[in-house]
């Protein structure tokens, strides 16, 4: 396999143009919008791409009938981009979850299910027009800039590369009491004109409609700016009901190979 420049992954947008899933993230790294890798089985014209995330999640498409090269595929998962705790590939065939559950069994591989959602503006609409007015006295809503990032996710620093990176590209909301960060909106990755949907609450505020305020603000701002949300979650109730109460409707969900690392 061979890892291309970020000036030539361009090349692999054949191989996904056609996804249903995960669109946000894979085009992300594509559009060089966040770090990440992309290495093919050729340099020129390919046709398998294994795509990594910089959050370490693994994206893996094209052809999967060359018994050789996927087994080369899946020895660079293991030896030298897979770190713990655990692994998850991603993959957009029933011949690569196949081949996947076969190549990895001897490493207790499973297939877990993520929930998928998108954005239904006419529901948000519906649902949230008056949203500023629930606002409790005492709380307001903040775009994040590059401090406010930060303080309430300094995980963004790795995903997008840097916060300056993600400020530039992206944006994200916060409810703040004083200064205290009670909850925030922000995307994981941006590609195609999508958004993946991040949102976290401080536990002592969880439900009480904080991570809603916060929600409403990041989507009106997407459709103001003609960028579609999306969102996703594994067996987690809770985040797939607000995800419903904010005008998301669900998509197929999605299996995911996943696979315990040993530290």
């Amino acid at each position: 396999m061979y890892e291309l420049a970020k000036s030539e992954f361009d090349k692999v947008r054949p191989i996904f143009q056609s996804i249903e899933d995960s669109r946000p993230i894979v085009f992300s790294v594509i559009e060089g919008n966040t770090p990440g890798r992309i290495f093919v089985e050729r340099p020129d014209n390919p046709s398998i791409a294994l795509l990594r995330f910089s959050g370490g999640e693994l994206y893996l498409g094209g052809r999967a009938d060359n018994e050789s090269l996927n087994r080369e595929i899946v020895d660079l998962v293991l030896n030298h981009l897979a770190t713990p705790p655990h692994l998850l590939i991603f993959s957009f065939s029933d011949d690569w979850k196949r081949v996947l559950d076969e190549l990895l069994k001897d490493h207790g591989v499973s297939r877990v299910i993520r929930n998928t959602f998108e954005l239904d503006a006419g529901r948000f609409r519906a649902a949230h027009s008056g949203w500023r007015s629930r606002v409790p006295e005492g709380f307001h809503l903040q775009p994040m800039d590059s401090q406010l990032a930060l303080r309430s996710d300094p995980g963004l620093d790795i995903l997008w590369g840097g916060v300056d990176n993600f400020v530039a590209r992206a944006f994200g909301f916060c409810v703040l009491r004083d200064d205290e960060i009670i909850s925030r909106c922000s995307p994981v990755a941006l590609g195609d004109r999508r958004f993946e949907t991040g949102v976290n609450t401080a536990e002592k505020y969880r439900r009480q409609g904080f991570a809603t305020l916060a929600g409403c603000a990041f989507i009106e701002r997407c459709i103001e700016e003609g960028f579609l949300p999306e969102w996703g979650c594994y067996y987690n109730t809770a985040s797939k009901g607000l995800a419903l109460k904010l005008g998301f409707v669900s998509k197929p969900d999605v299996q995911v190979h996943y696979v315990k690392l040993q530290k």
